[in-house]
C-alpha cells in the first residue's frame, strides 16, 4: 500500500509543479503539517488500502482527493484550527471519494449528462465511503461524518440527506468547498492557462450555497495563493 513517505512524494511533486501553490506552500510553511498528516494516514491500514487502490483504478478520483485535502488542511489551517484538526480534514479530504470504488465504472467514465438512476448512483458514493470508513478504527467521527456530507450544502441544495445549515458539520463543509474549488478549477480554468485565484468571482455567484466563515476563510485563502 502507499506509506507515508510515498503519498508525501506525491504532493511535494504536485505542489512544485504549481507556482501559485508552491509559492504559499513555502510562505505558509505546511511542509510539517503535511509530512504529519501523511504519517497519520498510514495509521489506518483499512484506508491506506481504499486509497492505494483509487490511485490505481481511478486516478483522475485520487487526484482529485489530493488536492481536496491540501486546500482543505490549509483552509482550516487559515481558520485557526489546530494542528491536529487540520490533520483530521486532510484524512477526510484523501477519502472523501473511496466510495466511487463501488459504482459501476461506466457511469464515472461516463462523458456527458447523467440519466436520473445513473445520477442516484453516483450520488451513492457519500454513502458508501461513510460505511466504509465507519469500520476504520480509531478514526475520529467527525472525519467519517464529513466525508459523509462533502455534497451536502448550506442552503439544504447538497445531498445525500438535504441537510443545511447548523445540522452541517464543519468538515464536511470545508471539504465541500475545496472540492467545488478543484472542480470549477480543473474543469473550466487550468484547460485554459487561468490561474487559480480566478475561482474568486464563480464561488461569488452562489454565496448562500457556503457556510459563511468556509467561504469567508477560503476568499481569504484564494488572495493568499
Amino acid at each position: 500500500g502507499l506509506n507515508a513517505q510515498q503519498l508525501y512524494q506525491l504532493f511535494a511533486a504536485s505542489i512544485k509543479d504549481n507556482e501559485d501553490f508552491r509559492l504559499f506552500h513555502e510562505t505558509w510553511k505546511l511542509h510539517r503539517m503535511l509530512a504529519k498528516a501523511c504519517k497519520y494516514f498510514e495509521s489506518f491500514p483499512l484506508l491506506v488500502q481504499k486509497v492505494t487502490v483509487l490511485k490505481e483504478r481511478l486516478p483522475a478520483q485520487f487526484k482529485q482527493g489530493m488536492f481536496t485535502a491540501y486546500l482543505s488542511m490549509a483552509l482550516a489551517y487559515r481558520m485557526g484550527a489546530s494542528k491536529q484538526d487540520c490533520i483530521h480534514v486532510f484524512i477526510a479530504g484523501l477519502a472523501h471519494d473511496i466510495g466511487m470504488l463501488h459504482i459501476d465504472p461506466s457511469i464515472i467514465g461516463k462523458e456527458g449528462d447523467y440519466n436520473a438512476d445513473e445520477w442516484r448512483s453516483m450520488q451513492g458514493h457519500t454513502v458508501i465511503g461513510h460505511c466504509i470508513l465507519r469500520y476504520v478504527k480509531d478514526l475520529p467521527k467527525a472525519v467519517v461524518n464529513g466525508v459523509l456530507e462533502h455534497h451536502e450544502r448550506f442552503d439544504g441544495s447538497g445531498y445525500p440527506l438535504g441537510k443545511k445549515g447548523s445540522d452541517l458539520g464543519l468538515i464536511g463543509q470545508i471539504l465541500g468547498m475545496a472540492d467545488t474549488c478543484y472542480a470549477i478549477y480543473n474543469r473550466d480554468l487550468r484547460p485554459r492557462s487561468i490561474g487559480f485565484d480566478a475561482v474568486l468571482p464563480i464561488l461569488q455567484l452562489n454565496p448562500d450555497m457556503y457556510c459563511r466563515k468556509v467561504f469567508k476563510a477560503m476568499m481569504e485563502l484564494i488572495r493568499d495563493i
